[in-house]
């Protein structure tokens, strides 16, 4: 036992009292007003908060629930298939890349159109690496321009009396805008050639941005695979569902990636196992949020 002294908070005097050595405090009365004063005996170090002098006035933390025997296999079964298709794609895409970057070389033709007669028309073709050729229509309006190599391809068609003709290309040994790069069909329209009109839609201006969209679609495709993988053994463990929401928002969040960066409307192909990808990610972060739910403390019973 030990003497305290305290001080009354409503007269302002001082008073001693016994402090017994108990979580429990015990009450004293000041002698000036009759004020009940609380008496907690000191200790080392002293207390910092009201719950470490007063912890029978606060209630006992919940009991955290264990995870749903239920949910929770069927999430790790969803998040082991997510990132199995997460790594193909992410490997399909790194192989893409690579494949983009093989020697190749095109020829580039076909027929400038609404030109009156037999009126040339120049073709001026810029290409990567520096390419630079000029060449002049023949008969029906024909032209052709050989060993363009792969990459972005500007074609500024001029003639005199017409607007000039800007056609944007891209080709590749992978994706190519145009199926027929020796087959191109434009038409001119009359007006002066210091107007431009354009033709032909690109996603990539040139190699350097193509392989950046691929080859950066890949890495946040793996990383979302990565995740993935993790929530999995997290779900087949049953170590909590924090694990298993993250990775299933990865998996649900990644293609949305690959649309900004181009490379769903570059493969079409790709928009399938895209949607199945948000499908299945959108169907893992619901089992992992109703887990989570689940998972909440509950109330304990006095």
């Amino acid at each position: 036992m030990a003497w305290v002294t305290l001080r009354c908070p409503r007269c302002g005097a001082y008073v001693g009292a016994p402090a017994y050595p108990s979580l429990v405090p015990t009450w004293a009365t000041c002698p000036h007003c009759s004020t009940p004063l609380p008496v907690v005996a000191p200790r080392d170090p002293a207390p910092l908060f009201t719950w470490e002098a007063f912890p029978h006035l606060y209630p006992a933390l919940p009991a955290p629930r264990a995870p749903n025997p239920k949910l929770t296999p069927a999430t790790a079964i969803v998040l082991v298939g997510l990132t199995v298709l997460l790594a193909a794609l992410a490997g399909i895409l790194g192989g893409t890349g690579a494949a983009a970057l093989g020697p190749a070389t095109y020829q580039i033709g076909g027929t400038v159109e609404g030109l009156p007669g037999e009126t040339p028309a120049t073709v001026h073709v810029l290409g990567e690496a520096g390419f630079n050729a000029t060449v002049t229509t023949g008969p029906g309006g024909q032209f052709e321009v050989p060993g363009v190599p792969a990459g972005g391809v500007l074609l500024n068609i001029t003639a005199p009396a017409f607007d000039a003709t800007l056609v944007s290309l891209f080709l590749s040994p992978v994706y190519s805008s145009v199926s027929d790069p020796s087959n191109l069909r434009v038409s001119m329209v009359p007006g002066s050639p210091q107007n431009s009109t354009a033709e032909g839609t690109v996603v990539y201006g040139d190699m350097e941005g193509f392989l950046t969209g691929v080859w950066s679609g890949a890495g946040v495709v793996a990383i979302a695979a990565a995740v993935a993988g993790i929530a999995a053994v997290a779900a087949y463990r049953r170590s909590g569902p924090t694990w298993v929401v993250a990775g299933a928002a990865a998996a649900a969040v990644a293609p949305f990636a690959l649309v900004a960066l181009g490379v769903a409307a570059a493969f079409p192909l790709v928009e399938l196992p895209l949607f199945v990808l948000v499908a299945a990610g959108v169907t893992a972060l619901t089992l992992g949020l109703v887990d989570f739910a689940w998972a909440v403390p509950m109330e304990t019973e006095r």
